[in-house]
Order: C-alpha cells, then structure tokens, then sequence
C-alpha cells in the first residue's frame, strides 16, 4: 500500500510541475501577444489619426477660444459683458465695493447687476491675471 500512495504522490508531484511549466508557457504566449497587439495598435491607431488630422478643416480660432463655450459652470458677468467690465474697472481705485454695485445698479439693467462678492471676487481674479501678465483681468479668456 504504501508503494501505491508513493507512486500516486510522485505522479500527482509531476502532473502539477508539467501545470506549472504549462502556465508559465501561457504566460510569456499571453505577454508576448499582448505586445504584438500593442505595437499593431500604435501602428494602425496612428495612421487613423493623422489621416483623421488631415482631413479636418483648418482651424481659424485659437485653442482657448474654442474651449470657452465649453467650460463647465456659468462665467461671470464681468468677464464677458465689457462695457461694464470698462464701467468697473473706472470706478474700481475711488469706490468701494457696495459703492461700485450701488452705481452699476443705477446705470445697467437688472439682468446685468453685480454685487459687492462678485466685484471682491472678480477684483481678486484680476490682480491675479495683472500679476500673470493678463492685463484685462479676463480669467476664463473670454473677450
């Protein structure tokens, strides 16, 4: 008995080394297609992508100006309405903030008032930009 259990033993000992010499063979078969996948991928994904580039009109806007549109979230009123960015930028060295929103509330329309956070805000941004050389204090580069 104990002859047969050794015997079962030294097969079962060489069915699992013949497994593992097995998936060590499925291992480099799996790298080395993995690469040749990658490398047939670069190939083809880099023709289709110059013959894609040639084909697209050419672009008469700079980068940023085509993502503006696209920017999440709801721009400020004073980086795109420039006649009161102008309006601001008059009164923003003699009056305060409250001051600034009391005169655009006199002379704009409701649709286009501001108030007093979003002046400090924007007045924030703007020094910001000057220092970062923007000198119009646009922070989305909107006009």
């Amino acid at each position: 008995m104990p002859d047969k259990q050794t015997s079962l033993l030294v097969d079962l000992r060489s069915q699992l080394d013949q497994t593992a010499r097995l998936a060590t063979q499925m291992q480099t078969a799996s790298a080395q297609a993995e690469t040749t996948f990658k490398t047939v991928l670069k190939l083809v994904g880099k023709e289709r992508i110059e013959s894609a580039i040639k084909d697209l009109p050419p672009c008469d806007v700079t980068v940023s100006e085509h993502y503006t549109p696209h920017r999440t979230g709801k721009p400020r009123k004073l980086d795109y309405d420039p006649e009161l960015r102008a309006f601001v930028l008059g009164c923003i060295d003699r009056l305060s903030f409250a001051a600034i929103a009391a005169e655009v509330a006199q002379h704009f329309s409701p649709k286009r008032r501001i108030g007093k956070s979003a002046l400090c805000d924007w007045n924030k941004s703007r020094k910001s930009n000057l220092a970062n050389q923007n000198p119009f204090g646009i922070a989305r580069g909107l006009p």
